[in-house]
């Protein structure tokens, strides 16, 4: 849709490089990621490869 739109020129690489999917397989591992997501946003003030002060 965004090369027939108009958005993107053709050929403008749109998938992530070095993304992987990955299959949830079990509610542990659901769990362990869904913490993840929730806590990073705090994870990210003791983040060492920080820059900004936003």
């Amino acid at each position: 849709m965004a090369y027939r739109d108009g958005l993107l020129p053709h050929g403008t690489p749109v998938w992530q490089r070095n993304y992987w999917d990955r299959v949830i397989r079990d509610v542990a591992e659901h769990e362990r990621i869904a913490k993840y997501i929730r806590d990073n946003p705090m994870n990210w003030q003791r983040d060492r490869f920080r820059t900004t002060d936003r």
